[in-house]
This record gives structure tokens, sequence and C-alpha cells, in this order.
């Protein structure tokens, strides 16, 4: 009887294979990104040498348990230890992350089983069967990451109007769940948390929990994965965010695979935004290996070498490699030129405001200010003023001719942001 209600109450000591793999699995991705780990299964703490223990008794090795890509056992819960208090005394800390995993395993798999998301006949893209054809997807990230910039810049007012147009897009993209909307949040939610900015990615995640209560069906796991975000506290949040945007990551190769656009997007801004900071030679050799991956395979003229191409141009722009991210983002306009598919006016656009901003940090202001204005104009042309790219770029001219000392010229650019972002009566 008692040993029926040990195993109905997951009290039960043994250590399971499928939950040794999975420990090997995770352990190995963790410590490629120096994050220390700890492991709890059922409640209770599993030690590494527990682990190897298991495996020298089965005849496994460590190679061998990482190769089987064993899944996540839903009793098994990985965290930093200086992160997550490991006391047993409050277990329930371990419910909200558990169910976040779950849930995004759950929204991905249902999305593609349900055929919301295709990959598309020539594997490029993954096809959105309930888009209404517009690119709010994007204005909805520029929008918040331009907000962001202007919190760094400490101009307020203006993150505020950025933040406002990019919060009054959620309910849009939840009816016609948007693959990216989820990644394109938590991404943002990252960069606010590790700024200090936590006051602002609460504001946003809440409207995103109230908005998906409106427009989802109770059961949607979206609903269930806003709801448990909200219940983590500051201790926990960086480090759930960045293992549930890995987990969106593998769950959506899985049935992707790793060679559409929007994939290799994600997994470039992964690798850049939460590895760089701790080994940027290994962000560097993925990177490239990807590109040349991508160009071996596709071939220059194709979108998926120009995103992994721009991902690298960007990063060795944030390492101060400024000639090396000019010649990347130089060679991803003159492909974008070249070819002749989706992403092409967005990877020129994004290749042109990449080569500006390594010319502004090689201190070729002439030359920066010039690209940036054809920046300028390649996205008013392409998609509009009122576009939150082109906001974005004028944002950033605003603050490069006051830097340069061009007053007036400024002044100018702010008012015509003013205008722009006048609200509608």
């Amino acid at each position: 009887m008692y040993k029926n209600r040990i195993t109905k109450w997951k009290l039960d000591k043994r250590n399971k294979e499928p939950e040794i793999m999975a420990i090997v699995r995770k352990k190995s991705q963790r410590d490629a990104v120096g994050k220390a780990s700890e492991f709890h299964v059922r409640g209770r703490v599993i030690g590494i040498e527990d682990v190897h223990r298991y495996l020298k008794r089965k005849g496994i090795s460590v190679e061998d348990a990482i190769a089987r890509k064993a899944a996540t056992p839903p009793d098994l819960h990985c965290c930093t230890p200086e992160a997550v208090p490991s006391s047993p005394s409050n277990p329930k800390i371990f419910e909200a992350p558990r169910q976040i995993f779950v849930s995004i395993r759950s929204y991905v798999l249902g999305s593609f089983e349900s055929n919301i998301w295709l990959v598309a006949d020539d594997k490029e893209v993954i096809i959105n069967t309930k888009s209404s054809g517009t690119s709010i997807m994007d204005t909805f990230v520029n929008s918040l990451y331009t907000a962001y910039n202007l919190l760094e810049q400490r101009s307020f007012p203006q993150a505020g109007k950025f933040l406002d147009k990019g919060s009054a897009l959620i309910h849009d993209l939840l009816l016609e769940d948007n693959p990216r909307m989820l990644v394109g949040l938590l991404d943002v939610m990252s960069l606010m948390l590790r700024s200090g900015w936590s006051e602002c990615s609460n504001l946003i995640l809440n409207h995103a929990s109230n908005m998906a209560a409106i427009v989802l069906p109770d059961m949607h796991p979206l609903r269930r994965i806003f709801n448990n975000l909200i219940l983590l506290g500051p201790e926990l949040a960086e480090d759930i965010i960045a293992n549930a945007w890995k987990s969106f990551l593998d769950v959506f190769e899985q049935t992707s695979g790793s060679s559409t656009v929007d994939f290799i997007q994600n997994w470039a801004e992964y690798i850049y935004i939460f590895i760089r900071l701790r080994d940027p030679d290994v962000v560097e050799g993925q990177l490239r290996s990807m590109v040349e991956k991508c160009k071996e395979v596709h071939g220059s003229l194709d979108c998926r070498y120009l995103a992994a191409l721009l991902a690298l141009a960007d990063f060795l722009r944030v390492q101060r490699r400024y000639r090396d991210a000019a010649a990347a983002a130089k060679e991803v306009i003159h492909c974008a030129s070249e070819g002749k598919f989706q992403f092409t006016a967005q990877a020129r656009c994004r290749g042109m405001e990449v080569l500006a901003r390594s010319q502004y940090g090689n201190f070729d202001d002439e030359l920066a200010e010039s690209t940036l204005r054809q920046a300028i104009a390649t996205s008013s042309t392409e998609w509009g003023r009122q576009d939150a790219n082109t906001l974005q770029l004028l944002t950033r001219l605003e603050q490069w001719l006051a830097v340069f000392g061009k007053l007036e010229e400024a002044k100018e650019v702010s008012m015509l942001l003013e205008e722009i972002l006048k609200p509608v009566k």
C-alpha cells in the first residue's frame, strides 16, 4: 500500500533511465553556455555523481546519452543553483517553470498538428494560415526594441510611445497565432530584465496575459505560459525565460527542421543574446558555422544565408570589430540586391543599418549618417514612415545628429517623429 502511494505521490527515489538521459543532455547544453546546473527529480536533488554511477552501471557513455536526445520528463526540473532556492520547504517553486515548458511544447506541436503553422514547399519559411498578410509581427518586435533602446538612452516619453505602439498589436498577434510572437516577447523581456527595466517587462507581460484571457480559449497554451511567467519572482525570471526560449526552439526544430528562415533567425538571436556575454568565442564559432552551412547548402542568394550572415555581422559589431562587421554587412547588402525572395528588402535594409552602426563605431561619422539615411529611405519606400523599423531608424538618426552637433537637423527629425507618433483622433 505504501509503495503504491509513494509512487502515486512521486516520492520514489529510484533513478529512471529517461530522467538520467535528460539530465545528461541538459547538463551538456548548459555547460556549453557556462551555466551551473542543479537537477531536481520529484522534489529531491540529483547529484552529478549519481548520474555518472548510473551510466557506469548501465554501460552507457556520456556521448551516447547525449546522442539519444531524450525528452525532458515532467518530474525533472533544472535550475541555476545561485538563482533558484533548492529548499524542499517550498516545492511549489518548480511548478510554474514546469507548466511553462509543458505549455510551450503543447503550443508548438499543436500549432503544427492543427495546420495553423505549415512549412512552405520550398522549406524556406513557416506559413501562418491565420495571418492577415500584414507585417504586424515585425512592427511589434521593432517597436519594443526601440522602446528598450530609448529606455537605455533615458528618453522616457518616446520610449512610452513605442511601448504603446508595440503593446497595441498584441491583440492581433494572439488572434493570428504568429509563431514568432512568443519568442519576440521572451526576447524583449530578457533584454529589459538584464538591464534593470523589470517594471516595463512586467507591464508588457501583464498586458499580454490580460489580452490572452480575452481573445483565447481557456485551455490555450499561451494563456498558461503567460500566467505562469507572471508567477515567477525576479530571482527566477531571467533564467527561466532563457530556458523557455531554448525549449521553444528545440520543439520548433523538431517539427519544422533547422533550415527554415524562422528557425535560423530565432536560433541566431538566442545564441547572440544568451551566450555572447559568457563566451563570445563560442558564439562566433556557432554563427560562422551556421553561415558556412547555409551558403554551402542553399547558396549566397538565399534568405537563410542572409539571415545567418546578418546575425554574424551584428555580433561582430557588438564586439567592436567594426571592419569585419562592415564587410559582412556589405556582403548582405550585395546578396540581397542580387537575390529575389521574400526577405530581400528586409535583409538589404537591415544590412544598411548594421553597416551604418559599424561605421559610426569606427568614427566614420559622415559615412554612417549617409548609410543610415539610405536605410531610412529604403524602409520608408518599402513599408512607409509609420512602420516601426522606419521609426527606429529615424530615432537613431536623431540621436546621431545630436552627437554630431547638427542640432537643427536633429530637431527637424525629432519634430517628424512627434508628428508620425501623434495618436490618430
